[in-house]
C-alpha cells in the first residue's frame, strides 16, 4: 500500500477516534445539567481570542483541541469511582489512582485515553497546566509564567470566564461584566495579564455572544429535558408517581419559557401516565389545558396523537380512529416519517388489542408501519413506543409481515428466542398481551403492604432499629451514640462544627443563618461569618 493511502487511513482514523471521545464527553456532561456544552462553548471562546491574540496556526489547532476536552479526566474521575462499574477505556476501576493526588491521577486517565494519536496526545499538556497560577502561588506541577504553555495560559482564562457566567449548584451565573471583573482582579496572580486583556476586548466586541439571558434560557433549556428523561427513566421502571411529577416539573419549565416542543414532550408524557393508570378524565384534562395555551395548527396537530389514543380508550373507538387517521394522513404527504410512523403505531396497536389479530384495517396498517420500519432508520421511534411497538411485530411475524424485520427489531428490544414467547401469546387475546409482557411489579404500599412479619422477624427489626437510633446527650459534656458506636467532643473536626450540631439538635424552633452567626461568629465581618458558617455546615454533614 503506497505510504500516502496509509498516511490518509490514519489520519482518517485519528479523526474518527476523536470524535468518539467528543461524542463520550456530551455523553458525561448530559448527567450534568451544569455542565452541558461547557466544552464547546469554552472551545469557541477559545478559538475568538487565539484569533484576537494572533496565536499561530497549530497551536491554536492544539488549543481548541485541549478546550473540546478539557473536563474529559475529571469526568471519567468521577465515573471510575462509582461502586456499580468500572470503566475498560481506563482499564481501571473504583480504587483507581487514589495512591495518586487528583492532578497526577488525572494526567494519567488523559494519557491512557489520548495517548498515542498523536492530534489529540498534543493537547494534554494544555489540560493538565491550566490549573497552573501564573505568579506560580498555586500551582500543583510547579510552574510559572512562561514555563506554563501558551495554550494552557489562554484555556485558563477562557475556561474561568464561562465557568462563572454559567449557574452552578451552589449560585447563580454571574453577568459578563461580574465575570470579566473577577477575572481581571486575578490578572498577574492566578491569569496570564496578556490572556485577560484578550477577554476583554473579546467579551466587548461580542458582547451579544454572551448575553445572560441566552446562558440562562440554554441552562433552563437543559434542566427541562432533564426532567423530561427522569419521567422516561421512572415510567420504565413502573413509577408511575415519579415520573407524572417528573412531567408537571418539566410542563412548568416550558411553559415559563414557552417553549411548544418541550411541552409538548411533558404533556405526553403526563397523558401517557394517566392512560397507564387508566385515569383517563385526568388526560383530557391535561390535553385540553395544553390546547388552551396553543395558538397555531402545528401546535395543535402535536396533540392530536395523544388525543387519538385516549379518544379509543375512553370508548369513542370511531372518533379516536379518525383522528388517528387524518394525522396519518396529513404526515405522509408531508413526508413526516417519524410523526407516520408513530401514528400508525398507535392505531395498529388499537386496532389490534380492540378488533383483532385479523382485523383488515389492522393487517392495513401495520403492512405500512412494517413498510416504514424496513426501510428507513426508525429505531427510535420504536423504542420510544415500546409498548406499542413490541406487539405490532409480534403480530407481525404471526401474520408473516416483513418477518426478518419484525424478528431483527424484537431482538434489539430485548426478546431474541420469540417462538416460546409466541407459543404462550397464541392463547391469550392481544388485549392482554402487554399484561403478560409488562406484568404489573408487585410495589408495598400503605394499600397493600408487604406480609406481615412472624414474632421472631419483629424482635429482630426492634433490635435492628435500636441500633439504628442515634442518642444525643449534652448534660456533662457532648456525647453521641449509635448502637454500641459513640462519639465524643474530640471527635468533631472542629468545635465550631460541634457546637452548632448541639445547638440544632436542642433547638425546638427555626434557626435563621443571622443567629447562628451571631451566637457562634460574633466578631467576625458578615462575609467571613457566613463562609464559616457554609463550611461547619458542610463538617456537620
Amino acid at each position: 500500500m503506497p505510504q500516502s493511502t496509509t498516511s490518509a487511513s490514519q489520519s482518517k482514523l485519528a479523526q474518527k477516534y476523536k470524535d468518539l471521545v467528543r461524542s463520550l464527553i456530551t455523553s458525561l456532561e448530559l448527567r450534568n445539567p451544569y455542565n452541558i456544552d461547557h466544552c464547546r462553548l469554552v472551545a469557541r471562546l477559545c478559538d475568538q481570542m487565539a484569533r484576537k491574540a494572533r496565536m499561530d496556526r497549530d497551536k491554536r489547532k492544539v488549543l481548541v483541541t485541549a478546550a473540546e476536552m478539557h473536563t474529559l479526566g475529571v469526568s471519567l474521575q468521577m465515573e471510575e469511582k462509582k461502586p456499580y462499574f468500572s470503566l475498560p477505556i481506563t482499564r481501571l476501576g473504583l480504587s483507581s489512582g487514589r495512591d495518586l493526588p487528583t492532578h497526577e491521577r488525572e494526567k494519567q486517565i488523559l494519557e491512557e485515553v489520548l495517548g498515542g494519536v498523536e492530534s489529540l496526545e498534543i493537547a494534554i499538556p494544555a489540560i493538565c497546566q491550566r490549573y497552573e497560577w501564573f505568579d506560580g502561588t498555586a500551582s500543583l506541577f510547579g510552574l510559572k509564567g512562561e514555563e506554563i504553555c501558551e495554550e494552557a495560559r489562554l484555556l485558563a482564562v477562557a475556561d474561568a470566564f464561562v465557568d462563572l457566567a454559567t449557574p452552578k449548584k451552589h449560585r447563580h451565573q454571574e453577568t459578563s461584566r461580574e465575570s470579566l471583573k473577577r477575572i481581571m482582579d486575578r490578572s498577574g496572580t492566578q491569569f496570564d495579564p496578556r490572556y485577560v486583556e484578550v477577554l476583554h476586548e473579546v467579551v466587548s466586541e461580542e458582547d451579544s455572544s454572551f448575553k445572560e439571558s441566552g446562558r440562562t434560557e440554554h441552562f433552563e433549556t437543559s434542566r427541562c429535558r432533564h426532567y423530561l428523561n427522569l419521567g422516561h427513566l421512572y415510567i420504565a421502571i413502573h413509577e408511575m408517581d415519579w415520573a407524572l411529577r417528573s412531567y408537571v416539573k418539566a410542563e412548568k419549565i416550558a411553559v415559563e419559557m414557552t417553549d411548544s416542543g418541550l411541552q409538548l414532550g411533558a404533556i405526553s408524557g403526563q397523558v401517557m401516565v394517566y392512560c397507564e393508570r387508566n385515569q383517563l378524565e385526568l388526560a383530557r384534562e391535561t390535553l385540553q389545558r395544553a390546547r388552551n395555551r396553543t395558538h397555531s395548527e402545528r401546535e395543535k396537530r402535536g396533540y392530536h396523537l395523544m388525543w387519538g389514543l385516549v379518544e379509543w380508550l375512553t370508548g369513542r373507538d370511531q372518533n379516536g380512529f379518525d383522528i388517528l387517521d387524518r394525522l396519518i394522513s396529513h404526515y405522509r404527504k408531508a413526508r413526516n416519517l417519524p410523526g407516520l410512523t408513530a401514528s400508525l403505531t398507535l392505531q395498529s396497536y388499537l386496532l389490534l388489542t380492540h378488533r383483532g389479530l385479523d382485523n383488515d384495517l389492522h393487517v392495513d396498517t401495520l403492512e405500512e408501519f412494517m413498510e416504514l420500519v424496513a426501510r428507513y432508520d426508525l429505531f427510535d421511534v420504536v423504542e420510544r413506543y415500546r409498548k406499542f411497538t413490541l406487539p405490532l411485530f409480534l403480530s407481525a411475524v404471526l401474520k408473516g409481515i416483513e418477518d426478518p424485520t419484525a424478528r431483527a427489531n424484537l431482538t434489539k428490544m430485548g426478546e431474541p428466542c420469540q417462538q416460546a414467547l409466541l407459543e404462550k401469546l397464541g392463547d391469550l387475546p392481544p388485549s392482554s398481551w402487554m399484561e403478560h409482557l409488562l406484568p404489573e411489579p408487585i410495589i408495598p404500599t400503605p394499600q397493600s403492604p408487604m406480609p406481615k412479619k412472624t414474632a421472631t422477624h419483629v424482635a429482630a427489626a426492634a433490635q435492628e432499629s435500636d441500633q439504628q437510633n442515634i442518642v444525643i446527650r449534652t448534660f456533662g459534656g457532648f456525647r453521641m451514640s449509635k448502637g454500641a458506636e459513640e462519639v465524643g467532643e474530640d471527635d468533631w473536626p472542629t468545635q465550631k462544627a460541634l457546637r452548632l450540631f448541639a445547638h440544632l439538635a436542642i433547638s425546638r424552633t427555626p434557626i435563621t443563618d443571622d443567629a447562628m452567626m451571631e451566637m457562634l461568629w460574633p466578631d467576625a465581618p458578615e462575609t467571613k461569618a457566613r463562609n464559616s458558617l457554609r463550611n461547619a455546615v458542610h463538617q456537620v454533614r
